[in-house]
């Protein structure tokens, strides 16, 4: 699955769904300051349609990839070295989805984020170098296998675990220990709840951190009995937090 930054600046086709009717439109995710919008072209009565709506759900494909757009509206806002006298206008979603198009509402039965900064919340080391490196030992780093912390409440299961991420260019290896928050529901809820999962945890180790938390990058699996979509949840309006890398309390 592509990832959302891989789907900027390319057109796509899009359909807008409120009070039971579609409406189609053809549009290019593009960056906007912080945010992603959808740059779409259409006829004046089209647009004006759309600037009379509060909120509604846009779906399509870009790239040949399944995205939705949640709680969108019309922005006033314009592209620099954008004409709007050819029927442009702007939608920004509050919440793009990479993985599914649907005009119904989205659901989660497992969710996780991926916080770097709960690095500082671990007392041991998930890489250890291997100070013995020969031919008979050629592992140069061991991952040490950390213990996950594993709880449970009405609505599932919480673990918290650490994983590697290994990335390689012109021979020069990078490896990244990336800690995430995992929630498995014992039942399928709504987007907005799982969220509102993760950040309640995120909430309780920004405490212990004494500092605020970034939510970090989402995502989850949506599954319709044997189907099985795992999405990216890219959210805008992302709050811009100051982190000032020192260890938890």
């Amino acid at each position: 699955m592509k990832m959302i930054d891989e789907l900027l600046n390319f057109l796509g086709d899009f359909t807008a769904s409120f009070q039971g009717k579609e409406i189609k439109v053809s549009g290019i995710l593009r960056k906007q300051e912080r945010n992603i919008v959808l740059e779409c072209r259409a006829t004046p009565d089209t647009r004006f349609l759309f600037t009379s709506l509060d909120e509604f759900q846009v779906y399509g494909t870009v790239a040949g990839t399944k995205v939705t757009l949640l709680e969108c509206y019309v922005s006033n806002a314009k592209l620099i070295g954008v004409d709007y006298d050819d029927g442009k206008f702007i939608l920004t979603p509050f919440e793009i989805v990479v993985g599914r198009s649907t005009k119904e509402q989205l659901t989660a039965t497992r969710i996780t984020a991926s916080i770097k900064e709960l690095n500082w919340m671990f007392s041991t080391r998930a890489l250890k170098r291997n100070v013995s490196f020969s031919k008979e030992n050629p592992s140069v780093l061991d991952y040490t296998f950390p213990n996950p912390i594993i709880a449970q409440d009405a609505d599932g299961k919480i673990r918290i675990e650490r994983s590697i991420s290994i990335s390689n260019e012109n021979e020069a290896y990078s490896f990244q220990v990336i800690p995430y928050i995992e929630f498995s529901f014992n039942s399928p809820v709504l987007i907005s709840d799982a969220v509102c999962k993760v950040a309640s945890v995120r909430n309780l180790f920004s405490f212990f951190s004494d500092y605020y938390l970034p939510l970090g990058e989402l995502n989850f699996t949506d599954q319709k009995e044997n189907d099985v979509d795992d999405c990216e949840l890219h959210q805008n309006y992302e709050e811009e937090i100051s982190i000032p890398n020192k260890p938890f309390l």
